[in-house]
């Protein structure tokens, strides 16, 4: 995608807001550290719109994502078609049966492309001049923005699940826009170098579990089979309390805002809904809890943010007029979600590890094997830290210690009946 293109996009797009924004006479000031913050699958752009006619308007920060090259085809369009459809269409019906007002979970949309149309481009309510900015990427997530993060995730699930309980045919025609990215032949060829990776997992953590251990055998199954056949760790079946989930929810894609004296948290916004669909909302879960966090907080505080998470599910489904919500997602559910959701948590955490928690040149990196079409056959070399040898010891240990890692015989139940599914729907 040339500059030219992209320039050319980008002015059709803010001028098409400025008109609906009622600016008379817009002007447009471009942010000049415009760089993309994830480093992977977007250009982006901060514009402040000003009306030189009406000096008394407010202006209006919006930021611009651009797709580029790096994730080019079927699956960057898709990212980019998912989230125009989320915050066109999908969003929309959650805040109006949840009854969600100023400040919403999520920020303010004002243009996505057409679907097909190059290039994909979806504009936003930049919430950079109100605070809010990613956290810290070098330290783990503490009590208080866990539980943030947990409450708007809370928000976003219960209303998907009002969504379901009390306009079931309305939910199926917004569900059939959204589509699971990755066990697609597509994607999993994309990231191949990663699962390959991933899989010194059980050698990292072997001071702890040695080789020939109970647990190394388990980790090595489930490790080997995360590589073949990832779907089948994404519950692809339909369950109980399944609803619209992000799929991709760590730290990179959540703003917080922070109290200027004291430095303390405030509040959290989700953002990049590019990888929504419909499944187990505990995925959402273990992604905060397992990639974002160390052992000690969640030693500490794992039952409390859980009971506040359902907490508020609940309370979003008696919001929006759900009779007994008790009945739509009971404790007992999350419970169960857990134990599947974990084995997914479990194996994203180092790959997320070289990613999410990577510095500029890993970023780099990542970013040639993405845009390399030979690569797809390599392994990407996961940089082993002691910090990252001592987190995952820390959930190896915590995911052992709650009952949750899966038997041998259990993965090749999970393998089995995922391709049962997948034969089935062909």
């Amino acid at each position: 995608m040339s500059a030219a293109a992209v320039t050319v996009a980008l002015n059709k797009a803010l001028a098409e807001i400025a008109a609906n924004e009622g600016f008379k006479k817009p002007g447009f000031h471009f942010d000049s550290d415009d760089t993309p913050p994830d480093g992977f699958t977007s250009l982006v752009h901060r514009v402040t719109i000003t009306d030189k006619e009406d000096r008394q308007k407010p202006s209006l920060s919006v930021i611009s994502k651009t797709s580029i090259d790096v994730l080019a085809g079927d699956l960057n369009s898709q990212f980019y078609a998912t989230e125009g459809h989320m915050y066109k269409t999908v969003l929309p019906a959650m805040t109006k049966i949840a009854g969600f007002s100023d400040p919403l979970p999520w920020p303010r949309c004002y243009y996505t492309s057409e679907p097909g149309t190059s290039p994909d481009m979806v504009t936003l309510g930049d919430l950079g001049p109100e605070g809010f900015v990613v956290a810290d990427r070098s330290v783990r997530m503490d009590e208080a923005h866990c539980r943030l993060a947990l409450a708007q995730l809370a928000r976003f699930h219960g209303a998907g699940l009002a969504l379901q309980a009390l306009r079931p045919d309305a939910f199926e025609a917004m569900r059939k826009g959204l589509h699971n990215p990755w066990p697609t032949e597509e994607s999993r060829e994309r990231v191949m170098p990663f699962y390959k990776g991933i899989k010194i997992t059980p050698d990292v953590v072997q001071d702890k579990f040695p080789v020939g251990s109970e647990v190394n055998k388990r980790l090595v199954k489930l490790f080997d089979a995360f590589e073949s056949n990832n779907g089948a760790f994404m519950d692809p079946v339909a369950g109980p309390g399944f609803t619209l989930i992000h799929s991709d929810c760590h730290v990179n894609n959540m703003l917080f805002q922070y109290d200027k004296a004291s430095g303390a948290v405030k509040q959290c916004r989700l953002i990049d809904f590019q990888m929504v669909f419909h499944g187990n909302p505990a995925i959402d879960v273990v992604l905060v809890l397992f990639v974002c966090t160390d052992k000690p907080m969640r030693d500490k505080h794992w039952d409390a943010l859980l009971r506040g998470y359902h907490d508020e599910v609940q309370a979003v489904l008696k919001a929006c007029g759900v009779p007994d919500p008790d009945a739509v997602y009971p404790w007992q559910l999350l419970q169960d979600q857990l134990v599947t959701a974990s084995t997914y948590g479990l194996c994203m955490t180092p790959l997320y590890h070289c990613g999410v928690f990577a510095g500029p040149e890993v970023v780099s990196e990542v970013r040639d094997f993405f845009n390399i079409p030979e690569n797809k056959t390599k392994t990407f070399p996961i940089r082993v830290t002691p910090t990252f040898k001592s987190r995952m010891e820390g959930l190896v240990e915590d995911v052992v210690r709650w009952g949750w890692l899966p038997s041998e015989e259990e993965v090749d139940r999970r393998v089995a009946a995922h391709a049962a599914h997948v034969n089935a729907t062909l």
